[in-house]
Order: C-alpha cells, then structure tokens, then sequence
C-alpha cells in the first residue's frame, strides 16, 4: 500500500518495535500508545490493529509495523472498530464520535455525516462494523447504519429499534445468508436484509429471559448464529430458539468471532478455540493478558490484546508480540526534558485533589521509547538530575528514591512527612525540595547528607502546595492549589523570608489568585500561568521589598491570553513563551508581545486542544505537547546555545527542488548574527538566531526562492568576538 511508510523492526525478547528518526524543521509527529488493541482486521499483506488513538500495522511477510493516526489522514482520536472489505480493498474505521475513515490504497475519506447531524441525540458511538455484499453495517449507540463502501455514502439508519420504538444501543452485528443478526442493550434483535428494517415491526426480538439483561457479542460460526450472556454462558440458535452449550458458562466474554473452522472465545484473561466438532482447547500466552479480537490469516492466528498489542501465533505456538513503538500512555500529566531525554508521567490526582490510581509509569524518549514501572502510584513529579539516583513524588505513596535498582520510601511512618500526598519535587545545591500537600509543615527539604528540615509559612492557603520552582537567586516558588485559595508563596531560605503573592495590587498584582503553571525564562524572569491570563516578574530579588506588582504583557491590545486558563508553561532555547491552554497551544517572542505560532486540533496534529505539559529538547529544539487526548511534538527552530562556533551543522545540505521546508543553521552560539550570500559576496538574507539556531526558507530578501548555486553562511556574535563561516548547497 503506497499510503504506508513502513519502519525496521527491532526485536526485543520477541517484542517488535518501530524504530522512530529525526524529523526535519517545522515537522510534526505523534507519540501515541498502540498497545490496547481493540479489533482486528486484514487487507492485503497487512493486519492492522484497532487502537483508540490510532490505528497499528503489521505487515506479515516483511515482520514490520508501524502506526497510523492523525498526522497520516485519519480523523483523528477515539477509534473504537475496523472492518475490511477484502474485494473493494478498504479498510473501514470507526470512531466514538460517529466519523467513519475509508482506507484505501492512496488515499484515507473522511465521512462525517454522522458526526455533524443534528437528528441524532447522545451519543453516535460507533462500537461495530460488519461487512457484507459491498456494504458495510455499524452498529452504533443509536442505532444501525447501512453504508455503501464504494460510494462511501449512508443508504439507511434503523433507528428507534427497541420494542416500543424507543432508541436502542447496538453493541455488535453478524450476518448469516440474507439475515442480520444484532447484539443490543435489550437482547437479540433479528431482521430479514429483504425487508424494510425502517420499520422497527419487521424485526424479530429475543428478548426475554436470559437475554433480556443485553448481550454484547454474537457472530456466524459453522452455518449457526452464537452469541453470549456474560456469568451465564454461550448461545447457538438452533430454528427459532436458543440453546445454552455445555462448555465455557458462566465466563466474563469480551467477543466471540467465528472463522472457517473455528469458534473463538475471548473472555476476560483467556482465549479459546472451539471447533466444528465442539472440542475445546486454551489457547496460553504468557504474552496474553486480556484478548479482545482474532484474525486468521493464511492459517497464522492473530490477537488483538488489551495490553500487548497484535500478537502473533506461530506454528510451533510460540507467541510473538507487536508493539509499535509509543510511550506507555496516552493522557500525560507532565512531560519534560531531563538528563538527555525526554521523560513523561500520567499522574497524579484530579482538579478536585483526589488521587487518579493511576499506575507509577515513566516513558522517556531518545532514540526511541523506553517504558517503565514503579511500585508507587499516581507519580506526579520526577527528579533525574543525579545519574546515581532518582526520586519519585507520588499522591499516594510519598516520596521514592531509587538507588542501585533498589527503592526506598519515604512517608508519614519514617520521615517528617506529615501526609503521603507528595505534589511536586524540586533539586537546588541544597538538596531537594519537597511539596506536600495538605500539610500544617508544607515545605521540606531531604538535603544532601540525608538529613531533613520542614518548614510552614503564615499563610492559610500554604498548607496546599501544588508545585515548585527555584528562580536564579535561589528563591522558592511554591504554587498553591487553585482549589484551595490559591497564589504563590516565594521562600528565600538563606534569609527565611517568605511572600504571599495574590491578585491584589501591591500583594502580587496576578491577573488571578488561581495560578496553573509557573516557569523561569533565560533571563531569570518568572513567568506565572493563571486562569486569566499571563504575568511575570522581571526582578526576583526584589520580591520581598514589599509592594510588588507583576508586569502582564500586552498582545492584540489587551493583556496577553486573559480570557484563558494557562494550564503550562515552557520557555524554549530563543527565550521564547510556549503557552497551553484548554484551546491549544501559543508562541510568543520573549516578551510575550509578539505571535508567532498559535496551534489547535483544528489546524495542526494536536489530538486535543488541553495541553497540560509541554516539554523542550534543549538541543533538537523539539517542542512536546502532553495533552489529555496523546503526546504531539513539533520541531521548532529554536535551541539552546553553544559556547562556540565548533558544531555548526546545516542541514538539509545540499537542498534540492523537493525540498520547500527550512533549512536550518544549528549549534550556534546563542543569539547569533547569521548573513546568507552567494560566492560573490551578494547579501541574500540575515536574521538573528533563535538561542542556538537559525532557520532559513531559501528565499531572498524579496521572497523570491534563490537559484542554483553555493552559498555562504556567515554566523557572528552579536559583539563580533567570534564568527564561523559554512557553505551550503542549492539545487533547483
């Protein structure tokens, strides 16, 4: 399939993962978790996975998988089934939302039809798809749709199917010769493909007894109709009534698919395969952790996990796993740049402070991701400064530090901890920070010979840190809970003093007390988030002279993103603003007066609009935006700067015709002059750079894309004290 760019496999203990590269100047990519695989289907030499962010892919003669989602056309996010249609050559996805993607050889169509009515109310769930004589049948929360795969056109919905014509929810469909058989809320509703099934009379209802609670699966298996009651058993249709088999009752099933010659059971934990003959057999994996789907393919068994991926059965009934290579989740509390890569965690607790229970997992990103779990819950911050140790603040579970691959806990039973509720974790020369929550002695400090110091502060709302940061004069930033009363209270311990900051004029001056995010910029100003917009404070040290007021920026004639919750801040390597929000994402000069990108998931690859954390590679300059909905990052043009002209790099380098993207000049010392001119000395372009790059898009100073030829870069300090001098290539 030409749509498809497939990436080498690596095998790890027999685990397969995409490798993933650099991408290029304003290029985007998504970092999505492909591993709860919820259907499965075929299309050519490929079997592809059913994920709720995307799509998977094996290609089962090169071994090879890889990843489709948004930024390769689909629609987007909330993929709940997919079907093929094996003689059309397409691939038909379904989302929650009620969009349905037509995959084909060159090409993805969207249809939206669903999704934008306004006849339908709740939910247009699309949780099924069943194909047969070139249409296709979804089964949705409202009802069943019939669609033409070769004009990708709605032909009928039954809608108001229940036995008084109320709405029913479909959970599943299978046809059998010219019936179609429905899995429903209310039982099994069955319907001659000859009739007029608008007419919610012409269908026929098991719903009594057994059935009358709802089934969720049924499927075609040896010329008969099964299906299953979950704590009851499986169901084959023998004329017009239902008998109960001898094997596998009282299980939890999660589907059941029929194929040629075998009848598979998915339950909760197992897998079973039933044959004509009604003999059973467990199909074992240690691999195998809850099956949602299977797939035959050239007699080759396929499983779609809850956990593992697509998993692939051999002949000798070894097990071999495919997982595309993805951070261990797909909703991020907070993601960030630390000691060469780039780390992620899911958190935490919820806006109202209670714990999520979510797993201790960390992801981090070089070459590649790289999962791993703690024993400790609801991870809310990270410190991996010291490559010897680590420490791991958690909601529930205190304060984890890892040494030598042991863990010890720190909590109310052997530190001064008064609560296990740990919210944010900051490293200074002294030691470490420590925020916890809900505490009379909010503030610690664990310092560096192991000894502890606690410290309160008069102010009532201190009680509820939520985060911390050190400025450049080694003071304390300690934002509280916005659910809580709120501000900031800054602690320079050297001089134990403190300041309550707050939306008062002369007490802070924020443009709210409830404030998100905070972050220090290049240079050394505070840059603090609100629910109403931005503010910093360009002077620090005077923080506790009394009478102190933040500057608020000003942008499009108001005070910069005031009608905004400011959910995270970042500054990037030009000193520059990243700004999310709860409607995406901003970029402003170091000022924060100056546009210069502002993304949504309307107009980029953002899965969603709540950028919860956003974190920078200081070197590629790769922005990474954590939101609730999957990770996205975009390669800026912006670095760190180096200390001298030694590892300049130009690249692409030659460009050729194809090329319309940005060249860029990295590894620049910060804020350089960059000059462009061909071999006779002619000026072409000049800009300054962004902290340790410059990006140039190949055209002259009057927009006019320049011609065949060598090009001279020139980059000098700002002062002149230090120059370097490249070549680059241009082929038109």
């Amino acid at each position: 399939m030409r749509l498809i760019q497939l990436s080498l496999l690596v095998l790890i203990t027999a685990r397969c993962f995409a490798q993933e590269n650099d991408i290029p100047l304003g290029a985007w990519r998504l970092h999505l978790n492909y591993s709860k695989v919820k259907s499965l289907a075929e299309l050519g030499n490929y079997v592809y996975g059913a994920a709720e962010f995307g799509v998977m892919y094996v290609d089962v003669q090169e071994l090879s998988t890889g990843g489709l989602n948004k930024l390769s056309g689909l629609s987007g996010v909330g993929v709940n089934h997919i079907a093929n249609d094996e003689l059309q050559k397409v691939l038909i996805i379904g989302y929650q939302d009620g969009t349905l993607d037509f995959l084909e050889a060159d090409k993805i169509t969207n249809l939206q039809t669903l999704k934008i009515t306004t006849g339908i109310t709740g939910s247009r769930s699309i949780n099924h798809i069943a194909v047969a004589e070139k249409m296709a049948y979804a089964s949705t929360d409202f009802g069943m749709v019939a669609l033409d795969i070769e004009k990708k056109e709605i032909r009928e919905t039954w809608r108001d199917l229940g036995a008084t014509g109320e709405t029913l929810r479909i959970y599943q469909s299978t046809i059998l010769r010219d019936s179609i058989f429905l899995a429903t809320e209310k039982g099994i509703w069955c319907g001659s493909l000859k009739a007029n099934l608008l007419d919610f009379n012409n269908w026929k209802k098991f719903n009594s007894g057994e059935f009358s609670s709802g089934v969720k699966t049924i499927t075609a298996f040896n010329n008969s109709i099964y299906t299953a009651v979950d704590g009851s058993g499986i169901f084959r249709k023998q004329n017009n009534t239902w008998i109960k088999e001898s094997f596998l009752q009282k299980l939890s099933y999660t589907n059941l698919k029929g194929t040629d010659s075998k009848l598979f059971v998915c339950s909760s934990s197992t897998l079973w395969q039933v044959d004509t003959q009604n003999q059973l057999s467990e199909i074992k994996s240690a691999e195998l952790t809850h099956p949602n789907d299977v797939l035959v393919k050239n007699g080759t068994l396929f499983v779609g996990d809850d956990a593992n991926g697509i998993l692939l059965r051999g002949a000798d009934n070894s097990v071999m796993s495919f997982i595309t290579s993805g951070p261990q989740l797909n909703s991020f509390w907070d993601v960030r740049y630390e000691r060469g890569a780039i780390r992620a965690i899911n958190g935490g607790y919820t806006e109202s402070l209670f714990p999520l229970r979510n797993p201790g997992y960390l992801s981090s990103f070089a070459n590649g991701w790289v999962n791993s779990i703690l024993l400790a819950k609801d991870i809310t911050d990270v410190d991996l400064s010291d490559p010897d140790r680590s420490f791991y603040a958690s909601f529930t579970d205190g304060l984890t530090k890892v040494e030598a691959q042991q863990e010890q806990k720190f909590d109310i039973t052997n530190s001064p901890l008064m609560t296990n509720s740990i919210t944010a974790i900051e490293r200074s020369s002294d030691g470490l920070w420590i925020a916890n929550y809900n505490a009379t002695k909010s503030l610690h400090l664990l310092k560096n010979d192991g000894t502890w110091e606690s410290f309160s502060f008069p102010f009532l709302s201190s009680r509820y840190p939520v985060d911390l940061i050190q400025d450049l004069e080694s003071n304390l930033w300690m934002v509280l809970s916005p659910k809580d009363g709120g501000g900031i209270v800054v602690f320079n311990k050297q001089s134990n003093k403190s300041v309550f900051l707050i939306d008062q004029g002369g007490q802070g001056g924020l443009p709210s007390k409830k404030v998100h995010s905070i972050a220090v910029d290049r240079s050394g100003y505070v840059w603090v988030g609100t629910e109403q917009g931005v503010a910093y404070f360009s002077n620090p040290s005077a923080i506790f002279s009394g009478n102190v007021n933040a500057d608020r920026p000003i942008y499009d004639s108001r005070f910069l993103l005031r009608d905004e919750t400011i959910i995270s801040l970042a500054i990037d390597g030009g000193n520059r603003k990243w700004i999310g929000t709860e409607n995406g994402v901003w970029l402003f000069d170091p000022l924060g007066e100056t546009l210069v990108y502002n993304f949504t998931s309307d107009n980029s690859p953002l899965l969603s609009n709540r950028i919860q954390s956003i974190g920078i590679h200081p070197v590629s300059g790769e922005v990474f935006f954590g939101a609730d909905k999957g990770l996205a990052s975009f390669r800026s043009d912006a670095t760190l700067g180096s200390d001298n002209y030694n590892q300049v790099k130009i690249f692409p380098n030659p460009v050729t015709a194809e090329f319309n993207g940005l060249v860029a000049i990295e590894g620049l010392i910060t804020d350089s002059i960059v000059k462009i001119t061909d071999v006779a000395g002619k000026l072409v372009w000049q800009m300054m750079a962004n902290g340790g790059t410059a990006s140039w898009n190949m055209r002259d100073a009057v927009g006019k894309r320049v011609e065949t030829g060598i090009y001279l870069v020139f980059s000098t300090t700002e002062d002149g004290s230090d120059k370097n001098v490249g070549k680059i290539a241009i082929i038109e």
